[in-house]
């Protein structure tokens, strides 16, 4: 078992990118959760890649 994260796409910066990068890479957290239902955005808005 583990814990998900989750992330805003309106308020991230890069500082927390490469905090929940690490996080995954350590094993602190097993996956990110997003909220398109939430917030303005699509799955596949080319600016999360």
């Amino acid at each position: 078992m583990g814990a998900v994260a989750g992330i805003s796409y309106l308020y991230y910066n890069y500082k927390n990118v490469i905090a929940m990068s690490e996080y995954l890479k350590e094993g602190h957290i097993k996956g990110l959760k997003f909220y398109p239902g939430y917030e303005p955005f699509y799955p596949r808005t080319s600016v999360l890649n």
